[in-house]
């Protein structure tokens, strides 16, 4: 279970790269590329810098003036998505 108190870790097999205002992911492992928007972006960048989903979450709030609920809902669902994908880990 996805927990916004955790931090997750960028898979070795992942590789990225910003495209404009998005970040196209390659799973070197898999050879299949995915592609996140602004606010998928910015949850990468925070799993990067080993950030908790939590701070993730506040990160969100200021940057796109959103609920911290509905920011804390998007955070949880790209972190369930990247880890069923393999590009993120426990």
């Amino acid at each position: 279970m996805v927990d916004l108190q955790k931090t997750y870790a960028i898979s070795g097999d992942a590789l990225a790269r910003k495209v404009g205002d998005e970040l196209v992911i390659m799973d070197l492992a898999g050879e299949e590329y995915f592609s996140l928007n602004q606010a998928g972006r910015k949850v990468w960048e925070g799993l990067s810098q080993q950030q908790t989903l939590s701070v993730v979450v506040d990160a969100l709030v200021e940057q796109f003036d959103v609920s911290r609920e509905t920011a804390a809902h998007d955070v949880l669902a790209v972190t369930r998505e990247l880890l069923s994908a393999g590009l993120v880990v426990e």
